[in-house]
């Protein structure tokens, strides 16, 4: 369903507060009735970007006037809970790297708090967890090593257990990876894997003191942490769905990279994935409505690209994080959420396929009969 004028007039100033949390500049001042604030507050919150919101709001030189004392008061209360919330997570990231450094396992942190690592203002990203990529060859004895030092237990996802466990340190989730994203098309899952294998040659590591951690935090190369990133936003939009959050870190991505990524190399790895589209899309959406410089995007865009964004976004807005609203099934599990899941990603695909015709087809010849059986399998247990 498209959203209606007043919609999109609400979030046009989402929007606006957005860019300016995010790249920290200066708005126009407003009044800001109770009504106003709670629209955005509701919609900042089911897209994980109420960090930047709220600082936008709080930012003395955008002089945004709100018309009730609490609204203020929540503002204070929400942006100190993802400060320490940052603060928490920073402090295991530190442990866990600690602990792979000194036993010689090699590995790679990804998104989370290597972006808000780059951001103007670190600590307005909302957190989630923290993902770390093992190779193969190193995941059973870092596996084995966390359970015996950290003393915990990995969760099983029938869903996600294909590329990752999961476990809880000191009340924070981590996610181990020994495969960073599946692919429902054979050519797809050989050309990724190659290039996060090539990646993480030592030649190839970027290693950074960060502002976080005090630590070095071995990330993926630019070229490559941008290309998972961006698919790791694609997947979930294709799939389910997914917050602005997500739109936020590749823009700071892109951001960060400007000046030093090989954007051939970039476009290559893209186009062999057949997702070069898709990111060109996607780059729309990053100016239009975050405020990326249009120079700093690494491919060329044109207004045909622009013609699929308005989909996209209106998928944003209805599943918001990671998809989790707009649907009947909250529970990951059963026949019915199977069948929703299952329908929503169809609707999805007609828009999809022309963006990434490859991996879509894929989906729809294998990827959806094989979740398919999977369901009906576990329901006749």
């Amino acid at each position: 369903m498209n959203a209606d004028s007043r919609e999109l007039r609400g979030r046009g100033i989402l929007f606006k507060l957005l860019r300016s949390g995010l790249w920290d500049r200066v708005i126009q001042p407003a009044d800001l009735s109770h009504q106003h604030y709670a629209y955005l507050k509701h919609h900042a919150s089911k897209q994980t970007v109420e960090g930047i919101l709220d600082y936008a709001l709080a930012k003395p030189e955008n002089h945004i006037r709100l018309a009730e004392r609490d609204d203020v008061f929540d503002i204070i209360a929400k942006s100190r809970q993802i400060a320490h919330e940052n603060t928490r997570l920073n402090g295991v990231l530190n442990e866990l790297c600690s602990l792979l450094h000194t036993n010689n396992i090699p590995f790679v942190i990804v998104k989370g708090q290597t972006i808000a690592g780059l951001m103007a203002h670190p600590e307005t990203r909302t957190p989630g967890d923290i993902d770390f990529y093992i190779p193969p060859t190193h995941f059973q004895q870092a596996q084995e090593l966390i359970a015996r030092e950290w003393q915990v237990e990995y969760e099983h996802d029938e869903e996600e257990g294909e590329q990752h466990l999961a476990f809880t340190h000191n009340g924070v989730i981590l996610e181990m990876h020994f495969r960073l994203l599946a692919f429902a098309s054979k050519k797809n899952q050989r050309i990724f894997d190659e290039i996060i294998a090539g990646g993480m040659a030592m030649e190839n590591l970027t290693s950074n003191p960060s502002p976080l951690t005090h630590k070095d935090i071995p990330t993926l190369p630019p070229e490559s942490n941008l290309l998972y990133t961006f698919l790791h936003l694609y997947h979930h939009l294709v799939e389910l769905g997914c917050g602005l959050r997500q739109f936020c870190d590749v823009a700071v991505l892109c951001h960060a990279y400007c000046q030093h990524l090989d954007k051939q190399l970039f476009a290559r790895m893209l186009r062999d994935l057949d997702f070069d589209k898709a990111f060109r899309v996607v780059e729309t959406i990053l100016v239009d409505h975050l405020g990326l410089p249009a120079e700093e995007c690494p491919l060329p865009y044109d207004n045909n690209d622009r013609k699929h964004a308005d989909g996209i976004l209106e998928i944003v807005f209805q599943r918001g994080n990671f998809g989790k609203y707009g649907r009947k099934t909250a529970v990951r599990s059963g026949t019915n959420y199977y069948i929703e899941q299952t329908s929503i990603k169809l609707s999805h695909y007609r828009l999809f396929y022309r963006l990434s015709p490859r991996e879509v087809r894929a989906s729809l010849l294998l990827g959806i009969p094989k979740k398919i059986f999977h369901a009906w399998g576990r329901s006749r247990k």
